[in-house]
């Protein structure tokens, strides 16, 4: 007896001792909480083995020793599985057995067997206990027996296997030690059942021993876990920057505090991805795309402090050729999106420059021929009508060209009045390329390679010419030096979101069917520091103020909610590719130029503009087609002092109240009163008009304002 409690306290010594270091030196997140509690769990089976041999004299205190022993065996049983089986999931190992079957069904079978040993007393079928002699085992003990030993003998072979498999040397020898260690307590446990004459003591607690300290040595000898994810756990929890660990699934392994307190992420394991998307906006305020979190270039504000901007990097975690996971780090991109977001506006302003300088020399030309043309008409007036003629001829021709300048002004800001129909590429394409070849310079050749598929727009057929000859100019003088190829393609191409994102100029275009228009040449190319200039206004490497061509370009994309992308480097030639919504039904819109059927004599006419000068244009022509024009200097008065009109020609742009408003407060009082609103800007950019108010985009003639108030009066006729 006295060997028996020698060697027993011994064990227990031992245990505690191993207890101890893995509770307060060290303890894996890992493997938490199993490793902590098969030590207890061993503990506890020492412990009452030497309380079985100190209770002889006692059957009540002899069953209640049993009964820890029992609880320490069982515990240490499914916990030995437990750490073998987390072990090899973060050596790399992919389980493909559920947790409820690995973990919760060996747990609740020998859940049921404990609970048939605490209701002993009662039944009798676990154990008959003999103090001092070996106890008779009942049908429940062997039930539970059998249990504890395929669980342990289950583990020793899956460690084996591991310890075969594994990619690393270190990681073969831990699963070897680990298969040892679970071996040698049931081996001695095994022997001291199926001995005749049982021993002095039983020999399962110096197996309980040896398993302790052999798992000690597995995970620590040597820091050899950090082979596996233990080393990084703790690397990301002492790093300031936000850290998440997650295995190839994206489903976290670990959070570090900064990451939780940034994102507000539970602990539980579930996908990342989704988490973090809910905490971050993108640049354009909508909802973060899960697909996008993990690119390179994708930079988010953080939806709780829009002042800070974030990106996400993915360091992948490889054991031999496969991905076991991942450490992602977010990084703060604010100071760097703060810098770009300076440049942009010191852009802005060199294109603000830029502009006032090209129009007012665009406009000084204009003034200088309206100013000079208008006093030469007045001295010729009376002396030489025909001269006279012909000189206020060159006024409304520079007034023309004012107009122009005005439309690429407004294309230039994607505010033009655009009016879609179905264009096809290759009639346009080729039509336009017969009637440049004469003009071009005989050293460049302009080539076309035109899809068979014959691919249709949903755009403003003109704004498309200008593009396209904007860009067929622009690559001429790409090859003024020293000649050489234009090439014009059409095409057809389905973008998705990625696709967008990898276009240079994409603002408004949404995924979708495009037709592409692509002008290439063969020229010197441009380098990063003129691309990125190319587009502005006025902005030209030829000479200074040459106009707003690709500027005017990018604007009418715009417009159109469509992209552009250009392909170019130095030596390599330039490629500029316009995307164009594509229609898919071809139905041709019917078209015609309205017929003025009658004069308008009788009819009177109210016009409300603040800028006099434009009143009295606007009387002039409208007295010139038969009308009685009376005027208000803006909305208010108009309103105030009502008057029985036929039509109203009413300015959007007003102080006070808009054009818009007054014609929904003028259609309130008489709803079949017909109204022109008029305006520089598209008829897209204005407020909501009243139905059946036609609407007249200036500057525009005589004959423009007569097809408006006969559609005007028409339809409310």
């Amino acid at each position: 007896m006295t060997e028996a409690i020698a060697v027993n306290v011994v064990c227990i010594a031992v245990v505690a001792a191993n207890g101890i270091f893995v509770m307060y030196r060290w303890a894996p997140r890992l493997l938490s909480p199993y490793l902590q509690l098969a030590c207890a769990g061993a503990l506890m089976f020492s412990t009452g083995n030497l309380a079985s041999n100190l209770t002889v004299g006692s059957a009540q205190m002899y069953w209640y020793a049993l009964l820890l022993l029992y609880t320490g065996l069982f515990l240490s049983v499914c916990c030995w599985m437990f750490v073998a089986v987390r072990m090899a999931e973060h050596h790399g190992a992919h389980i493909r057995v559920s947790i409820r079957v690995w973990r919760d069904l060996p747990a609740a079978a020998l859940g049921l067997f404990w609970l048939s040993a605490v209701t002993n007393p009662w039944h009798g079928l676990f154990l008959t206990p003999v103090p001092g002699e070996r106890s008779i085992y009942g049908p429940l003990w062997y039930g539970g027996a059998l249990t504890s030993w395929l669980i342990v003998a289950f583990t020793v072979i899956f460690c084996s296997y591991r310890a075969i498999r594994a990619n690393y040397s270190d990681d073969r020898w831990q699963m070897a030690v680990c298969a040892c260690a679970m071996a040698t307590p049931t081996l001695l446990n095994l022997t001291y059942t199926a001995s005749a004459t049982p021993p002095d003591y039983d020999p399962t607690i110096v197996g309980f021993a040896i398993v302790t300290s052999l798992f000690v040595l597995a995970v620590y000898r040597g820091q050899i876990y950090g082979a596996t994810g233990l080393r990084l756990e703790d690397a990301i929890e002492n790093d300031s920057r936000p850290g998440i660990l997650v295995d190839q699934h994206m489903r976290m392994i670990h959070t570090n505090q900064a990451a939780r307190e940034l994102f507000d992420i539970p602990q539980n394991r579930q996908l990342v991805l989704p988490l973090l998307a809910r905490g971050l906006l993108d640049r354009f305020g909508e909802p973060a795309h899960e697909q996008d979190l993990l690119s390179s270039e994708a930079v988010f504000r953080l939806r709780s402090d829009p002042d800070s901007w974030l990106s996400i990097e993915r360091r992948p975690i490889r054991l031999g050729r496969h991905d076991v996971g991942s450490a992602l780090f977010v990084r703060d991109e604010s100071a760097r999106v703060r810098v770009d977001e300076a440049l942009q506006e010191a852009r802005k302003f060199e294109s603000l420059g830029l502009i006032a300088g090209g129009i007012a020399h665009d406009f000084n030309n204009l003034l200088v021929s309206v100013i000079g043309n208008a006093e030469l008409a007045q001295l010729k007036v009376y002396d030489d009508p025909a001269a006279a003629h012909e000189l206020l001829e060159r006024i409304s021709q520079a007034g023309q060209r004012g107009a122009d300048l005005a439309k690429q002004l407004l294309t230039y800001a994607g505010k033009a009045n655009i009016e879609p129909t179905p264009v096809h590429l290759n009639d346009t394409v080729t039509e336009l390329a017969r009637m440049l070849r004469s003009s071009m310079r005989s050293e460049v050749a302009l080539q076309l390679e035109l899809d068979p598929e014959e691919p249709v727009a949903q755009a403003d057929s003109s704004q498309v010419t200008q593009v396209l000859l904007n860009l067929i100019v622009n690559a001429e003088e790409a090859l003024a030096a020293n000649g050489g190829a234009v090439t014009v393609s059409t095409g057809s191409v389905r973008l998705n979101q990625a696709d967008l994102a990898d276009r240079m100029f994409r603002d408004g275009a949404v995924p979708g069917d495009y037709v592409t228009l692509t002008v290439s040449d063969n020229g010197p190319g441009v380098d990063d520091a003129t691309l990125v200039k190319m587009f502005d206004p006025f902005f030209s490497t030829k000479s200074v103020g040459r106009g707003l061509g690709l500027a005017a370009t990018l604007g009418t994309l715009r417009s159109h909610r469509g992209a552009l992308d250009v392909e170019t480097s130095p030596g390599a030639g330039t490629s500029i590719t316009a995307y164009l919504p594509a229609n898919r039904t071809c139905r041709r819109e019917a078209s015609g130029t309205p017929q003025l059927t009658g004069e308008f004599s009788r009819k009177s006419v109210l016009v409300i503009d603040d800028d006099q000068a434009v009143r009295r244009v606007h009387r002039q022509m409208l007295e010139s087609l038969g009308f009685d024009v009376q005027e208000a200097p803006n909305g208010q008065e108009a309103l105030q002092t009502p008057v029985e009109v036929d039509l109203v020609l009413v300015d959007q742009t007003m102080p006070g109240m808009s054009g818009s408003a007054v014609a929904r407060k003028l259609r309130a009082e008489r709803p079949d009163l017909p109204i022109v609103l008029v305006s520089g800007y598209s008829e897209t950019f204005l407020d909501n008009l009243p139905e059946g108010t036609r609407f007249l985009r200036k500057p525009f003639t005589t004959q423009n304002l007569a097809y408006a108030v006969q559609e005007a009066i028409g339809a409310q006729s």
